[in-house]
């Protein structure tokens, strides 16, 4: 929002120093008595002046300018380089996940294979207890 009113008060003040130039140049015609030679003068070192000041206006909004881009470029880098670190994290955090989810899905039919075995095995004495008593 900072940044918003710095130009607009470029803006205002390119304008105003504009007007007041216009302002100044005018009055100088009207209400000096001097011969028109001398009123051309003044108002040439006016006009020379409010161009002066334009020039550092505009030199002055090209550093700005200038500066805030290179500002933009560093933001853009430093969140290119994080939004990197969090991709990079996040890739890992998966891995890891999926690496422990593997294992205990490993450890899972371990056990079910085992429980399956132990079935089997109660279920063949059973049945040879059973075959055995008649």
């Amino acid at each position: 929002m900072e940044d918003k009113n710095n130009s607009i008060n470029g803006k205002d003040f390119i304008i105003g120093a504009l007007i007041g130039g216009l302002i100044g140049a005018s009055a100088a015609v009207l209400l000096t008595p001097k011969s028109g030679r001398e009123v051309r003068q003044e108002l040439g070192l006016g006009y020379e002046e409010a161009k002066g000041k334009s020039i550092e206006v505009k030199e002055s909004v090209i550093e700005q300018k200038d500066e805030l881009a290179k500002k933009l470029g560093e933001a853009r880098e430093k969140l290119q380089e994080g939004w990197g670190q969090i991709r990079n994290t996040m890739s890992n955090k998966t891995l890891e996940i999926a690496s422990a989810a593997d294992e205990e899905i490993d450890q899972a039919k371990e056990a079910l294979e085992e429980a399956q075995d132990t079935l089997a095995e109660e279920s063949l004495k059973k049945a040879e207890q059973i075959r055995g008593r008649t």
